[in-house]
């Protein structure tokens, strides 16, 4: 029991009311790991579904850079015009 005291707050309890009740702690050691596999697959898919949105609003962007650099500024005013080469 000296063991878990010193690991700290994170692993006082994780398995002491199995060890007192003399349950065999390789059942929780297995919940454990189920549990480890579901968490990390919802993280895999929340990662994805993040990714996803991300690769949408920047190919989004960039037809719209696309598109802004394939249309030529009309000029309003004879100011706004650029000057010819020659002059």
């Amino acid at each position: 029991m000296q063991v878990l005291h010193r690991r700290g707050i994170w692993g006082k309890g994780a398995g002491r009311r199995e060890f007192q009740l003399g349950l065999p702690i390789g059942d929780l050691a297995v919940r454990y790991f189920y549990v480890g596999l579901i968490v990390i697959f919802m993280r895999g898919i929340v990662t994805e579904t993040i990714s996803r949105i991300l690769f949408a609003r920047r190919a989004a962007a960039d037809e719209e850079k696309a598109r802004d650099a394939e249309e030529p500024e009309v000029a309003t005013t004879a100011g706004e015009r650029p000057a010819p080469e020659g002059a």
